[in-house]
């Protein structure tokens, strides 16, 4: 079994952005899927080639954080002072107008995308990303009623509705695109261990649609 760590960094997102993705990821876990039989075609070859994704809720502070959009208040596992190494950083999508990045979550994106470590941007994620200088001269989507703003207050990046490799940004919330992001990234590096993606009960793709649509 093959363990995933996943940091997300705790600031005011929209909880949607990120618990998506959560919960897809979670889905994919072997125990997740050996009880999980019974809605789809997952056997136990692909069971027990299934990662075990390991999620760690990064703060500043282990204090409880209050998401404003989403009336939530998370605790976070761990900070960013004691964060163990992490495969995947996830980037939620906060209200862009007036959010600024701790100057601690910069140095820690910044050390993880020079390891050559994933990024993940959700919806206006991307402008998190982008206030770190790691999409200077790079092209970058948002949710598409921030591209004007994106472009006003980070000309330095080319702003597109193009893909441009990694990092992977997701204009809005296109989690059905997910399940292919995971495997053409992370699967084709570890040698087919993640084909059981493929075989992931549809259900959990159109209950993931729904998600989507109300954010376009």
């Amino acid at each position: 079994m093959t363990s995933i760590h996943v940091g997300i960094l705790v600031y005011d997102y929209q909880a949607i952005d990120v618990v998506g993705p959560i919960d897809l990821l979670q889905s994919a876990n072997s125990g997740f899927l050996e009880v999980s039989k019974i809605f789809g075609p997952i056997n136990d070859d692909a069971i027990s080639r299934a990662p075990d994704f390991v999620f760690h809720h990064v703060g500043i502070t282990k204090e409880p954080f209050h998401l404003f959009t989403s009336a939530l208040t998370l605790i976070p596992t761990t900070s960013v002072d004691e964060c163990p190494d992490l495969d995947i950083i996830l980037l939620g999508g906060p209200n862009p107008e007036g959010f600024k990045l701790h100057p601690k979550y910069i140095d820690f994106i910044r050390r993880h995308a020079s390891a050559g470590k994933l990024l993940f941007t959700v919806c206006t994620g991307s402008a998190v990303l982008a206030s770190t200088g790691l999409l200077d001269g790079k092209n970058a989507t948002i949710n598409h009623a921030g591209y004007k703003w994106a472009k006003e207050n980070y000309p330095a990046v080319n702003w597109t509705k193009e893909k441009n490799g990694s990092p992977t940004k997701i204009s809005g919330l296109e989690l059905v695109l997910l399940r292919e992001w995971i495997w053409l990234h992370i699967g084709s590096r570890r040698n087919s261990d993640w084909r059981f993606l493929h075989m992931l009960p549809a259900i959990w793709i159109t209950s993931l649609e729904a998600l989507m649509v109300s954010q376009l």
